[in-house]
């Protein structure tokens, strides 16, 4: 060790510095840290850990309603009433009604119309209802799942 060095920065040539050269180099390197903390990258990088943040907060809320007993179960029902609603329009849009109307009636299209249209329609209703009623009464789930898939459309599209 040199004399008055109390500093060492170890490596294939090893650097010793003084108190007066730490005490100078910290100066600088806090200059430049306030010099690039002042400039529009520092700004943006300053942004950005935010926004990443806020992400992970978020990410952390989301997955602590979503994973959560309650949770599971909320989910799971609204996918049910989603899949009903679903099942009810795709059963309306299945031209085989339509077909069975016109063979029981021997022949009759109005048949369909008069009766399983409605009949689909209204019970598509009950169901868009119930899964609207569903939404409401539980807004956190409907906020978390929407925010997972949003974060699922950024990870697809910047990762």
């Amino acid at each position: 060790m040199p004399s008055g060095c109390t500093h060492l920065v170890p490596g294939l040539v090893p650097l010793w510095f003084t108190p007066e050269d730490v005490e100078q180099l910290t100066a600088l390197g806090e200059a430049a840290k306030a010099a690039f903390d002042a400039s529009a990258e520092g700004q943006q990088l300053v942004a950005w850990r935010r926004e990443q943040a806020e992400q992970a907060k978020a990410s952390a809320t989301r997955t602590a309603v979503l994973s959560s007993a309650d949770g599971r179960v909320l989910v799971a029902r609204r996918a049910a009433l989603a899949a009903e609603a679903a099942g009810l329009l795709d059963a309306d849009a299945d031209a085989e009604q339509r077909a069975c109307a016109h063979d029981d009636e021997g022949g009759d299209p109005g048949i369909y119309y008069r009766q399983l249209q409605p009949a689909n329609e209204a019970a598509y209703g009950r169901a868009c209802d119930a899964l609207a009623s569903f939404d409401a009464e539980h807004s956190q789930i409907i906020a978390a799942l929407r925010e997972q898939e949003a974060d699922d459309v950024r990870r697809r599209l910047f990762d």
